[in-house]
């Protein structure tokens, strides 16, 4: 599944080769209040993450390291890693030193399983962590640094809720095995994911295609479709067949027939994204119905607030837009009335979106309204604390907004 912030990223890149940042941007209007914003902790770090949990954020400072500092600012656990990864549920943060490998702190900084591998991933809900051992392979280990599964697969992924871990082993394939790394599912598949809250796994055979299997390894879905998506709540996965995608049920029927050039998973509003070669991106619901004809440059799914992020063009062609800006539309396709703008994200719990214009970025409000000024170079979506990550003469900072908009 492609992510939100991916499929941004790709947009800035489409947007700025093929625009070259020539359409006419038109300035937002002020709110006129200076108190909307504050800053937190001043821009001093090269590189900055939003807090996590337990109250610390990771950052970067060059020629130090990555270390973690508290909401004032503080340094909590001084730069002095060569990397670093937010803490876990557990407590626990995966760093790297040097010319020794990774391991893991505690909030103190404290060492609690010294450096010793060539990859480690973060702690998850399984209470085990992956790692990997050159000319060994991928293994778990646990909380103190234990193996419970010794390295040995080409590739492993996390644990899933239901137990299973997707693993690899060189000729053979993809399979699944247990907490206790015994093979619940032999490896023989040229493909797999991760097992997903309705049971299935999305699998690969050479010279088949994709299906899905059970926990038990059966074929549910015998593979045989050229691409296949995730099941959505309404029980639709996208399927491709001889380049054309639409939609299948659990039982692998066909309920909406390949149309699409391109097809996504069924938001929560019952509506999920298609792409029509030449016409561009639109929205139907389960009946396969066009409920906001394509004719969108780039669309996202529908976010939780009713809004899809979509780039209107007034030209549209397979390989170019012409006179392109972000908007966003509601569940009818009707744009909100706002700026336009080169660049625009989702809006947060508090009610702004950050938005660039001419390089400058801030944020504004669903009227369209510049809550915080676009004085920044850089800045990112406002966290569950309150504050955001934003960046200013090549250093990184954070601010505070208003609590509701």
């Amino acid at each position: 599944m492609e992510s939100i912030r991916s499929r941004l990223v790709a947009w800035r890149v489409v947007l700025s080769v093929f625009l070259g940042m020539s359409p006419f941007f038109v300035q937002a209007r002020e709110t006129g209040a200076t108190s909307n914003w504050a800053w937190v902790i001043e821009p001093r770090f090269d590189m900055a993450l939003d807090f996590a949990a337990n109250g610390l954020a990771l950052v970067r400072i060059k020629d130090k390291g990555f270390g973690y500092i508290d909401t004032k600012g503080e340094e909590i656990i001084p730069p002095r890693f060569d990397y670093a990864d937010n803490f876990a549920a557990n407590g626990l943060a995966r760093i790297q030193i040097k010319d020794k490998g990774f391991g893991y702190i505690n909030a103190k900084g404290e060492e609690v399983i010294p450096p010793r591998f060539d990859y480690a991933d973060n702690f998850t809900a399984s209470g085990l962590a992956l790692v990997q051992i050159k000319d060994k392979g991928y293994g778990y280990i646990n909380a103190k640094g234990e193996e419970v599964v010794p390295p040995r697969f080409d590739f492993a992924n996390d644990f899933a809720a239901n137990g299973l871990a997707r693993v690899r082993i060189k000729d053979k394939g993809y399979g699944y095995i247990d907490i206790k790394g015994e093979e619940i599912i032999p490896p023989r598949f040229d493909f797999a994911n991760d097992f997903a809250a309705n049971g299935l796994a999305r699998v690969r055979i050479k010279d088949k295609g994709f299906g899905y299997i059970n926990v038990k390894g059966e074929e549910v879905i015998p593979p045989r479709f050229d691409s296949l998506g995730d099941f959505a709540a309404n029980g639709l996965a996208s399927a491709g067949t001889r380049g054309k995608v639409g939609y299948i049920n659990v039982k692998g029927e066909e309920v909406i027939p390949p149309r699409f050039d391109m097809a996504f998973g069924f938001a929560a509003n019952g509506l999920a994204r298609v792409r029509i070669n030449g016409k561009g991106y639109g929205y139907i619901n389960a009946k396969g119905e066009e409920v906001i004809p394509p004719r969108f440059a780039q669309a996202s799914d529908f976010f939780a607030n009713g809004f899809a992020l979509v780039v209107v063009t007034g030209n549209f062609h397979v390989s170019k837009y012409s006179g392109s800006y972000f908007s966003h539309i509601n569940e009818k396709g009707e744009e909100i009335p706002m700026p336009r703008f080169e660049d625009m994200a989702n809006f947060t719990a508090n009610g702004l979106a950050r938005v660039k214009i001419r390089g400058k970025a801030g944020y504004i409000n669903a009227k369209g309204e510049k809550v915080i000024p676009l004085r920044f170079d850089d800045a990112k979506d406002f966290a569950a604390n309150g504050l955001a990550r934003v960046k200013m003469n090549g250093k990184w900072g954070y601010i505070r907004g208003p609590k509701d908009q």
